[in-house]
């Protein structure tokens, strides 16, 4: 809900405006101005309250600036201890051209890594640490992504829940392989298609299918045809799920 309030979502008009200026002009504009200063407000008193402050993500992606700069301002002005947890980095987004901004929206993209021996930085992987952390002088814990398969909510699907799965994604008999990520060349599809191939063959020659859980509004059209391309030179079928059947089983999985 902090989210929703504070930011517009990336694709409204306002924040292609903001985007415009930040990226166009090389200015921050006023009214991302305006919004970090409504946050402050609204975040201080919730921050005063609380024991610890867990930042999940949103203080990384260009379109949650205004939230990650007034999040890492009241906590730079109290005494709270932080966990700022990121895996979604605007270096990694060229739509984004993070080399080319001006030093002021540079600076102000710079805010949220804040630099505090009361705050501890979580990364998902080493390369993360490495490449985005430590160039800003700051010191990141490496927690992977990871999952206990054995809990309870991860019981495995009903044979009545699988065969709907299938007729829903249309996939009939194949081997099933699914990716819970978005199609952008960052996830490394590609190696995902090229471990399908090679599966393919360990297992005689069966029919397999990647399935791809989450949306392509971030794909550009070249990753997504080269994705095709790939799949179909390696003999096995893709599988966009969240745009091909939006109304698939994949959420039961």
């Amino acid at each position: 809900s902090v989210h929703a309030a504070a930011d517009p979502a990336p694709e409204s008009p306002a924040s292609q405006r903001e985007h415009a200026a930040l990226f166009g002009d090389g200015v921050v504009p006023a009214t991302l101005h305006e919004r970090i200063g409504t946050l402050i407000r609204w975040l201080a008193p919730r921050i005063a309250a609380a024991d610890l402050v867990i930042g999940e993500n949103f203080t990384l992606p260009w379109h949650h600036l205004a939230l990650g700069v007034a999040l890492a301002r009241v906590l730079r002005d109290s005494d709270k201890p932080a966990i700022l947890r990121g895996h979604d980095f605007p270096h990694d987004r060229p739509q984004y051209r993070w080399a080319e901004v001006s030093a002021d929206v540079a600076e102000l993209a710079r805010e949220p890594y804040l630099d505090s021996p009361r705050v501890a930085h979580v990364a998902i992987n080493t390369r993360d640490g490495e490449r985005y952390y430590r160039p800003m002088g700051l010191a990141a814990t490496v927690v992977p992504n990871t999952v206990d398969v054995d809990a309870p909510h991860f019981a495995p699907l009903t044979d009545s829940a699988k065969h709907r799965v299938r007729r829903e994604l249309q996939v009939d008999d194949a081997l099933l392989l699914l990716a819970p990520v978005r199609p952008v060349a960052r996830k490394r599809l590609d190696v995902a298609i090229a471990f399908a191939r090679r599966l393919r063959a360990l297992v005689g020659g069966r029919a397999v299918c990647l399935v791809v859980s989450h949306g392509t509004r971030d794909a550009a059209a070249t990753e997504l045809a080269a994705l095709r391309d790939a799949a179909h030179s390696a003999g096995d079928r893709l599988v966009l799920a969240r745009d091909e059947h939006p109304a698939g089983g994949l959420r039961d999985l």
